[in-house]
């Protein structure tokens, strides 16, 4: 393989998305919104702004089972408009998906090989 002259860094994805957390909540709690413990269920793209249909969730961990990255599912299905989405949900990302089928959409999954070192 090629020779890279970067390191990978890691960083825990608690503390990332601790520190993600702290900044929007900082500096944007006029313009953005959380939805904890909820599950998008997809997003239709047909209107002048996204709209993401999400469902609440119960993580598997606070019920004494699961690691808390999966949920049972316990409520109805909500909307919510925005005039940003970010797809940040995860390797089955149903933002993703949601994309790659809107109508016109030239948004396309490729996956590589991962031959990055890891230390």
């Amino acid at each position: 393989g090629a020779q890279k002259n970067y390191v990978t860094r890691v960083l825990q994805r608690g503390r990332l998305q601790a520190c993600l957390l702290q900044h929007a909540t900082e500096q944007y709690a006029e313009q953005v919104t959380f939805h904890f413990n909820t599950q998008c269920e997809g997003v239709g793209f047909d209107g002048p702004e996204p709209v993401l249909r999400l469902r609440r969730c119960m993580p598997r961990s606070a019920k004494g089972d699961g690691d808390g990255d999966e949920c049972d599912i316990e409520g109805d299905v909500f909307t919510q408009t925005s005039t940003l989405v970010v797809g940040a949900d995860g390797v089955r990302s149903a933002v993703r998906e949601a994309m790659e089928q809107a109508h016109g959409s030239t948004t396309r999954t490729v996956r590589f090989d991962d031959w990055n070192e890891r230390r």
